[in-house]
């Protein structure tokens, strides 16, 4: 400011600094699954010791705490499937014998790791049908979502991820079904990648401990595992283009969505008030106009996954995070070149508008920017 006048430039540019290059906001976002688990139907014909190429191997099976028996078993069940030809056998056969205390379980590992993002958030669903033995104090069909560092290999028989190679604390998704009751029933969890994560690794199976009274003999206890999937629920988006130069929708490409840009408008002069001789207030208007992709904007009615609006609404939170002071109350002065910056008046939105090959949506926020 050099006697009352306003150097505009530096403003707009200020302005547009606050939520682009590095401080480019982004946000999470549900997305179209995304099959990541290998041969989760056990539809190969291929028994589990030549599964290892197919994505599954036998994982611990027998007592943890002494020898392993024999009778503890994992296969490939052609009687008992849920859909499909094939379904995974965890479990022991009649005149199993449990140590006193002990723990046993029969599971498989897939042996394909799974590449995960720390923080990201993964879907694991599967079928289950389990029968209940007796003479255990606790047991559970489950899944345990086991997180690793890279490199981990998993392929031999009787295999067991190191424990200096997991990452976290495992996940263990008890099945949230009655046990015993003949019939396949289906759980969903979701989990999150902790930090240092590279692999996860699928292992469902079934775990019992023994009572403490001595050795204890179950009659056959199984569970049967099918259509076992993991697909990732969420991911990070940034804008592939922040512009000070406003496009035509018909001119983007998909690679450049999604797109801000941000559109300098018409403003009004008037004296300051108090009025100083000399000296002009200036009322700046910005509009930052958000251009996203409306995926399944041609979804059946009533039968939508994806919400067109969904990603826009996210955006607008995203722009709003990065324009508004971390300290309530605070005013956007960006850094001192002007009184105040803030979002204020009707904000234009609209869904399925043709442009960069497909349907968008967009909306425009209004900004006023008031000069000292």
């Amino acid at each position: 400011m050099n006697n009352g006048v306003v150097a505009l430039e530096p403003i707009y540019a200020a302005f547009f600094d606050l939520y682009s290059g590095s401080n480019a906001p982004s946000w999470i976002q549900p997305i179209p699954p995304t099959q990541l688990l290998s041969n989760g139907g056990f539809e190969e014909p291929a028994t589990l010791s030549q599964q290892a190429a197919a994505g599954w191997t036998e994982g611990n099976a027998g007592n943890f705490s002494g020898t392993n028996p024999t009778d503890a078993q994992v296969i490939v069940e052609t009687s008992q499937t849920d859909g499909g030809t094939s379904a995974l056998d965890c479990g022991f056969v009649s005149g199993y014998t449990f140590a006193a205390n002990a723990v046993s379980a029969a599971c498989a590992i897939n042996t394909v790791g799974i590449p995960v993002i720390p923080g990201e958030s993964y879907t694991i669903t599967g079928d289950m049908l389990s029968s209940e033995p007796s003479g255990v104090n606790t047991w559970a069909p489950q899944l345990d979502a086991l997180f690793t560092v890279a490199g981990v290999d998993i392929t031999s028989s009787n295999q067991t991820i190191p424990a200096s190679e997991l990452v976290g604390a495992n996940q263990i998704l008890s099945w949230p079904v009655p046990s015993g009751n003949g019939q396949w029933q289906s759980g969903s969890w979701t989990v999150t990648a902790p930090a240092g994560a590279a692999l996860m690794f699928v292992m469902p199976g079934v775990f019992a401990k023994a009572g403490a009274s001595g050795n204890t003999t179950t009659t056959a206890w199984n569970a049967y595992f099918d259509n076992l999937s993991v697909t990732t629920t969420t991911e990070e988006v940034t804008f592939a283009v922040q512009s000070r130069v406003p496009r035509d929708l018909t001119q983007l490409t998909p690679g450049q969505l999604p797109a801000l840009f941000q559109e300098e408008l018409p403003f009004q002069m008037k004296p300051s008030v108090p009025t100083v001789q000399g000296r002009t207030t200036y009322e700046l208007k910005v509009d930052i106009v958000l251009v996203v992709s409306a995926v399944g904007a041609k979804q059946p009615v009533g039968q939508e996954t994806n919400i067109p609006s969904q990603a826009l609404n996210l955006a607008i939170t995203a722009v709003m995070k990065a324009i508004t002071p971390e300290t309530p109350g605070a005013k956007q002065t960006l850094g001192g070149l002007v009184d105040s910056a803030v979002a204020s008046g009707r904000v234009e939105r609209v869904n399925g508008l043709p442009g960069a090959g497909a349907q968008l949506s967009v909306a425009i926020i209004p900004i006023t920017i008031t000069t000292i």
